[in-house]
């Protein structure tokens, strides 16, 4: 099954900023494996981003879970010239819930914005 998923929240992240709660929840099973995209075109300008990072955290030990939950192949890339990264999720455990993160920079204003998913395994 091929899934897409978008991403609704993006804030700009500031030094010492607490991390905000993430308004789009994607539910998957251990053994399901889709792509999430994250599109920044709204909140940067026109010159394009440079992808930082895609991590995950799962919330319930607060451990990095991202070599558990994002895929390596492919690997989180900013798509082609637009501001839409894309990047795959798999694997994880029942009755886990993880945060994921993906953060890039604005090529002029060096600003840089992080959008996030919650990821809930059932």
């Amino acid at each position: 099954m091929k899934r897409l998923v978008s991403l609704a929240l993006i804030t700009l992240v500031l030094a010492g900023s607490a991390r905000p709660a993430s308004l789009l929840s994607v539910s998957k099973t251990p053994f399901e494996s889709f792509n999430c995209s994250v599109d920044f075109t709204p909140v940067v300008g026109t010159d394009g981003i440079t992808l930082l990072g895609v991590v995950s955290t799962n919330l319930g030990t607060n451990d990095d879970s991202s070599a558990i939950i994002i895929a390596n192949s492919p690997a989180p890339a900013v798509v082609g010239s637009t501001d839409v990264v894309v990047f795959r999720v798999q694997g994880g455990y029942n009755r886990q819930t993880h945060l994921i993160g993906v953060r890039v920079r604005d090529n002029v204003t060096l600003e840089i914005f992080e959008g996030q998913i919650t990821l809930v395994i059932p």
